[in-house]
């Protein structure tokens, strides 16, 4: 691997240990309920789902992002029987995960370098700062969904 994206993928390896965690043992009921204008961990689920793909496309691959209508970003909440199953979602988030890891080791210097056209609030827009982007927001997001199992009387990502 590149030794400048060894950082970016450790803490992708993170996000997906933790991921993981947050989504084990959930009701299907559960992945819904969030507290007050929070987002529910099954929009959580399917939005860093679309996002794993989205850095799949910043690595070059040509793919469609799964129900981005769903999850892109902007999106709202739509009633519940318009989501795909729960573990639908989390298969995606695992396989997206492993082509993620196999496509990082695959990738040279002169390519991390390049820009790509993306829409985010940084000014380096190479492919290395935009990868170094997205974990940082798994990062937030997998917080959001710790918070979530918590409200839910579950226990927390990080055991202590």
């Amino acid at each position: 691997m590149e030794a400048s994206l060894s950082p970016t993928a450790q803490l992708l390896q993170v996000n997906q240990y933790l991921f993981r965690k947050a989504v084990t043992g959930l009701s299907a009921d559960q992945v819904f309920e969030a507290p007050g204008e929070a987002n529910p961990i099954i929009w959580l689920a399917g939005h860093l789902t679309n996002s794993r793909h989205g850095m799949l496309q910043v690595t070059g691959l040509e793919l469609e992002r799964p129900w981005q209508e769903l999850f892109g970003r902007h999106s709202q909440m739509d009633p519940a029987e318009s989501y795909p199953q729960f573990d639908e979602i989390q298969e995606a988030w695992d396989q997206s995960s492993e082509r993620l890891a196999v496509r990082l080791e695959e990738m040279s210097a002169a390519q991390l370098g390049e820009t790509v056209p993306v829409e985010l609030p940084i000014q380096d827009k190479s492919r290395l700062a935009v990868l170094n982007f997205l974990a940082w927001h798994e990062a937030y997001h997998i917080g959001q969904m710790a918070y979530v199992r918590k409200w839910l009387g579950l226990g927390g990502l990080i055991d202590g």
